[in-house]
């Protein structure tokens, strides 16, 4: 086997020959023969044959796949046609028990270890793993540090580990977690193991620190593309919160006696945030759940169980929630406020659409925003001191220009998808003949460009130096507006030669413009309690009018233009009413069969699928098996179900059997 680059001069994709095996070797027929027989998938999305090949070659790699990516194949494809046990280490249990449900729908051997369980359940679990039973096993971080739980492991014939979520191995990441770091030392101790590392998210400087700490051996990288074509993002200034928001809900059927196509999580910043929108959307007839820290273990296992099954589809939540989160039909998430950074944001976003289909990621945002996230991050990093972390100045830098990034990605009108990748150091190449993306407010030309943006400027970045770049913007935006209260009369600023000039606008708008010139450097927003703006040096050729900034309005947006998704696969939105009738009919049938099994709904199978049947209309065992997403076992445990509906609906009969 050729020897592999490091991983700081690694190629992004897995070479062919980097991998023992040929993609006409037998064993390659076998493993999707299996793939195809368990999961019903005739091919794989980017990327993952290049991952599965490395694993099967025991292969150490990094393989950093955006959410929806189908990272979850890669290692559990390998484990079929493997001889060993194949180890998943997975930091919540809420993640590890949907894998595991999914997996033993599929009918593959697999277990999972968690401090939730019971005695006998564990005991049954470790039956398994000693009479080398499992493919896969699931397990915490935590259990793998136990005191003797290694030995187990290497007893039940250990051949391969997968980290999922890697990122938390890293202190540059953006969810590091102390107790990651103790794989780095199993995998010392057993060097001939193959470890594969996954996350969404990762910049290389995080990817690069992945690699060192789980001791990675000459990683092959495997990186595909952050770019979420299927996904609309948009940045709006926040006006009046609970109707922006209610317009986005009304777009995806959630309202009063409305049919909502799919869920959607609204995210707020703090604890209370959640609670009064909560209760605004509650006080408007809507049927929603809020979620933060702040709530009882039991309220939030209840509402996220609620969510997870189905039986609720809208959530508001701090950022506490998401994370192990696997529901496919979330159409919608939406940002009350600024999120931490650009790899927050896109984790966060990602959880929408992760079945493919078109959804949309609206943020709200404030300039109030920077400064409520930066008084969060002094004090998390003044924690983090006390509690010994080793570079809380180096997090404290980080984390501000974290910040910085997604206030520029807000305020500026450069393409949301475009500046999304370059975060993570990649380009968007647009289509042939395309203009834009096709899939932000900017490039759908929701944005509208003011006249005169070099006069604007002008005035503002003028009024910054008559108020001695010692006030903040709101001040600054009074004084334009041609405010007269007892600050600007105290300053005597209501006589400076800038007073009233921008009267004819709003303070809203004043205030966008403010953000969107600091966004592209012209402004700089010093740090303080009291935030105050300055001029950078690139402001002298807009005053000088050498240089014209492009500056939008703020708007609120009421485009319902779709996505340019790549996938050629339909959504609910796409089939006409008699369509949509026989796919709700095929979603109860869903709901039912889940809550009978006590699993989620998605994983007796997703709406792609169902759409797929609305297609088709599948009439025999034989037609169905050939859907997408339907393997063998699925076929065999609930194909009779939904050929019923189906046959009921197709004779006219008025309510489809559930």
């Amino acid at each position: 086997m050729p020897h592999a680059t490091p991983l700081s001069s690694a190629p992004e994709t897995l070479t062919p020959e980097a991998s023992s095996l040929d993609p006409r070797d037998p064993n390659w027929d076998r493993l999707m023969s299996r793939v195809r027989e368990t999961w019903g998938f005739d091919s794989l999305r980017p990327h993952q044959d290049e991952a599965i090949r490395a694993s099967l070659a025991d292969r150490d790699a990094l393989v950093v796949l955006p959410t929806g990516g189908g990272k979850s194949l890669c290692y559990q494809a390998p484990a079929l046609v493997r001889e060993g046990l194949t180890v998943v280490v997975s930091p919540l249990i809420s993640l590890m028990r949907d894998q595991l449900a999914s997996l033993q729908a599929h009918g593959v051997s697999a277990g999972m270890l968690s401090s939730n369980m019971d005695r006998d359940e564990r005991s049954d679990v470790f039956s398994a793993m000693a009479k080398r039973e499992l493919s896969l096993l699931f397990v915490s971080p935590e259990r793998i540090a136990l005191p003797g739980f290694a030995g187990r492991l290497d007893e039940a014939g250990i051949t391969s580990m997968a980290v999922d979520e890697a990122h938390c191995i890293s202190h540059w990441g953006h969810d590091f977690r102390p107790e990651y770091r103790q794989l780095g030392e199993f995998r010392r101790c057993r060097p001939e193991i193959g470890v594969q590392a996954y996350t969404a998210t990762a910049t290389p400087r995080v990817r690069e620190d992945i690699a060192r700490q789980l001791g990675l051996r000459d990683p092959i990288s495997i990186v595909g593309s952050f770019d979420r074509p299927n996904l609309t993002y948009r940045a709006i200034q926040r006006v009046k919160l609970i109707d922006q928001v209610l317009e986005v809900l009304e777009r995806h059927g959630h309202q009063p006696g409305g049919s909502a196509n799919g869920a959607g999580i609204i995210y707020c910043l703090r604890r209370k945030d959640v609670d009064k929108l909560n209760e605004q959307l509650q006080a408007k007839g809507l049927r929603c759940a809020g979620y933060h820290a702040g709530l009882s273990g039991g309220e939030r296992r209840r509402v996220q169980e609620a969510f997870r099954t189905e039986r609720l589809d809208l959530i508001v939540a701090t950022v506490a929630f998401g994370m192990g989160i696997d529901r496919p039909d979330v159409r919608f998430v939406i940002h009350a406020s600024l999120p931490k950074g650009l790899e927050q944001y896109s984790q966060e976003t990602g959880r929408a659409g992760r079945d493919g289909l078109p959804s949309e990621c609206t943020l709200f945002f404030g300039g109030a925003d920077f400064h409520g996230w930066r008084t969060l991050i002094e004090r998390g990093v003044a924690e983090a001191k006390e509690a010994g972390h080793p570079a809380p100045d180096a997090l404290l830098e980080t984390s501000t220009l974290g910040l910085k990034h997604i206030y520029g990605y807000a305020t500026s009108g450069v393409c949301r998808h475009e500046q999304l990748v370059g975060y993570f150091g990649q380009t968007l190449k647009h289509g042939e003949g395309a203009s834009g993306c096709g899939a932000c407010d900017v490039c759908l030309g929701e944005l509208e460009a003011i006249p005169e943006p070099l006069l604007v400027a002008q005035k503002i970045l003028s009024c910054v130096v008559r108020c001695d770049q010692r006030y903040g913007a709101g001040h600054v935006a009074e004084v334009l507006r041609g405010g007269k209260g007892e600050k600007i009369r105290r300053a005597r600023h209501d006589q400076l030669s800038t007073h009233g000039l921008l009267k004819a606008n709003s303070v809203q708008e004043i205030r966008s413009w403010i953000e969107q010139l600091a966004a592209k450097g012209y402004l700089h927003v010093a740090p303080g309690r009291y935030p105050t703006l300055q001029l950078t040096p690139a402001a002298r050729p807009v005053l000088a009018g050498e240089e014209t900034p492009i500056l939008f309005k703020p708007k609120i947006a009421t485009s319902t233009k779709r996505s340019r998704s790549t996938s050629s696969s339909r959504g609910r939105d796409d089939l006409d009413e008699r369509e949509r009738e026989l796919f709700e009919h095929l979603r109860a049938t869903r709901r039912e069969m889940a809550r009978r099994k006590d699993v989620p709904p998605y994983v007796i199978c997703g709406d792609r699928t169902l759409v797929a049947m609305v297609e088709k209309k599948p009439q025999t065992l034989t037609s169905f098996r050939a859907l997408h997403g339907i393997g063998a076992r699925k076929a065999e445990d609930y194909g009779f179900a939904f050929l019923e509906v189906i046959r009921a609906f197709l004779a006219g009969e008025k309510d489809a059997p559930t």
